[in-house]
Parts: structure tokens; C-alpha cells; sequence
């Protein structure tokens, strides 16, 4: 009987608790941040969600590129109670999902001159020294919030948004963002490889002036959630 006592006051405490406080949430881990030696990242060191993708677009002369690995790892997940932490995970979990054919990556292209090209077909991803060629190029062709931001700004998508374009064809790149999956066979690589994305050969810019090689470096996130 004084079990049941005990029991019923504590998880009374916890539904006070919840009211009076309200529960709030820590999620941490990493991911892949791109960066280029010329390029200027778009914003600070990301913290929220928001932030981390907006973290992803360079700037380079005349050109805004974002790319995302897509290789979110989280780390630990902690919910609070006021100042009681009432769960923790330390299991790392990927924020990503297994795809049959292999894995994709996010490339958006934001000119602000005109007359630049892209040919999908000589994009190269290095990943530890290993030159892994694109499988396949499909354009994001489905409904997004401003075609003047990068691929964070997508809706839900499916397949059915996602057209496939010819490797070897140049399409013209438009003064709004042009989005990209590109498809590469294997598994995705980790934030720990030494991952380059070479789109040197695949952008065309004129005049002849070329983007140099993206690189990528591991960077811890820190995310509140209520």
C-alpha cells in the first residue's frame, strides 16, 4: 500500500511538473559542413535546424551554391522537466534514410549574373581519395516556398518531383534557384571521410572562370526543441 503511495505521488510530481514547467528538449550531434577555400559561408556556426542548412549555401563570385550531404548523425536526445532531465538517448541515430540505389546530394544553384551552364554529368565526389563518378541527375521540378532560396525551402517531396535530366546535356542556370539530386552509388559517406565535390568542370561560367572544389568538415550541432 505505501508502494502504491509513493508511486501515485511521484507521478503526480511529474504531471505538476509537466504543467508548471513544461517540457523541453536537447538534441546534439554532427554533420557535414561544406566549405571552399574561396567560398564565403552564408551565415554563423549553425545551432538550430534552420540555421545548419543555411549554414550549407558558399558564395562565391556570381554564383550562390548549396550542397548538402544529407549525412546527419545524431548524437543524444535529453528532455527536461524544469531542471529534471526525465529522458536521455545516447544512441547515435542517422537522420537520413537507406536507399536502394545509393545515396544523393543536394545542389542548388543561385547565379547573379547570366549566362552560366550546368552539365551534371562532370560533377566528381571524392571520398578518401576515391573518385566516385554520378550515377544519375534528377531535377527538382515540385512546388517550393521562394524560388530565390535554396533547397531547405522545398515542400514535401516525392518521386514524381524529381524528373531525370540527360548527364551529358547543358541546361542553362536561371537567376532563381535551380535544385538537383544527384545520385552516387554505395553508402553515404560519413562525416569523418575526407569528402571533396568537384564541380569545377560541371558549372559554366562565362568568361572563363571556373568554382573551385568543395570540401567538407565534420560540425557539431546543438538543437532545442519544445
Amino acid at each position: 500500500m505505501k508502494e502504491k503511495m509513493i508511486a501515485c505521488a511521484m507521478s503526480g510530481l511529474w504531471v505538476a511538473l509537466f504543467f508548471i514547467g513544461g517540457c523541453a528538449g536537447l538534441k546534439r550531434g554532427y554533420f557535414s559542413l561544406p566549405y571552399a577555400v574561396t567560398g564565403t559561408p552564408a551565415t554563423a556556426p549553425p545551432d538550430t535546424e534552420w540555421e545548419r542548412n543555411a549554414a550549407k549555401t558558399l558564395r562565391f563570385q556570381g554564383l550562390d551554391v548549396y550542397v548538402s550531404l544529407n549525412n546527419e548523425i545524431q548524437t543524444s536526445d535529453t528532455q527536461w522537466l524544469v531542471l529534471i532531465p526525465a529522458y536521455i538517448d545516447l544512441k547515435k541515430k542517422a537522420l537520413y534514410g537507406e536507399k536502394p540505389m545509393g545515396f544523393h546530394i543536394w545542389l542548388a544553384l543561385h547565379p547573379q549574373i547570366g549566362g552560366m551552364s550546368f552539365e551534371p554529368g562532370k560533377i566528381r565526389l571524392i571520398v578518401d581519395g576515391v573518385t566516385r563518378p554520378a550515377l544519375e541527375t534528377r531535377q527538382y521540378k515540385g512546388p517550393v516556398v521562394s524560388h530565390n532560396v535554396p533547397c531547405y525551402s522545398i515542400l514535401d517531396y516525392n518521386n514524381e518531383d524529381l524528373r531525370q535530366v540527360e548527364e551529358k546535356k547543358i541546361y542553362p542556370v536561371t537567376k532563381k534557384y535551380s535544385h538537383f539530386a544527384v545520385y552516387f552509388e554505395g553508402r553515404i559517406p560519413s562525416a569523418d571521410q575526407d569528402i571533396r565535390l568537384d564541380i569545377s568542370e560541371a558549372i559554366l561560367v562565362p568568361g572563363g572562370g571556373s568554382i573551385p572544389v568543395i570540401r567538407f568538415k565534420k560540425s557539431g550541432y546543438t538543437s532545442g526543441y519544445s
